[in-house]
């Protein structure tokens, strides 16, 4: 085991370990999440209501963007929700550049193993528009996309 290995371990156990364990209210907290093929940044602005900055990544593409989460069914461990997305892009392939933008719609859940860790997976659909200004060119399409993460939960001030 390499030693860049070792040190990503050891911090993962440290962050499921030693952060402050509160109930599974997501209220005033903030979550870093680590998925596929993502990183992102949320809040919980109320129990049934988060909002979120997202990075996305791949060969030769980024998107940037953010989503809000209506939290239709929670239980003790498990929130379902519904979120709508907007993302910009940029890309770069052999022949060309440019931007472009996604509208979407997901759905999914969001399940806790502790009080500060939750593994989340949604499914939607998204309409994906990118342009190249100096190939005059504009293509659209729509697409299914499927996300799985992990998440850990920060509380960031008392709840009243």
């Amino acid at each position: 085991m390499n030693i860049c290995f070792r040190k990503k371990i050891i911090f993962i156990v440290f962050l499921f370990f030693s952060t402050p364990l509160f109930g599974m209210e997501i209220k005033n907290k903030l979550g870093v999440s680590i998925g596929y093929p993502y990183g992102s940044i949320r809040y919980g602005l109320s129990n049934k209501n988060v909002i979120e900055i997202r990075l996305a990544y791949g060969e030769n593409i980024f998107v940037f963007g953010g989503r809000f989460y209506f939290l239709f069914y929670t239980d003790k461990r498990l929130n379902f929700y519904i979120s709508p997305e907007i993302d910009g892009l940029t890309f770069v392939s052999r022949y060309t550049h440019g931007e472009g933008c996604i509208l979407g719609s997901f759905s999914g859940f969001e399940y806790f193993l502790k009080n500060n860790f939750s593994i989340n997976m949604d499914i939607g659909l998204a309409y994906i528009t990118v342009w190249s200004r100096e190939e005059d060119v504009i293509v659209s399409g729509s697409n299914i996309i499927l996300n799985t993460g992990i998440t850990f939960y920060f509380k960031l001030c008392k709840q009243r």
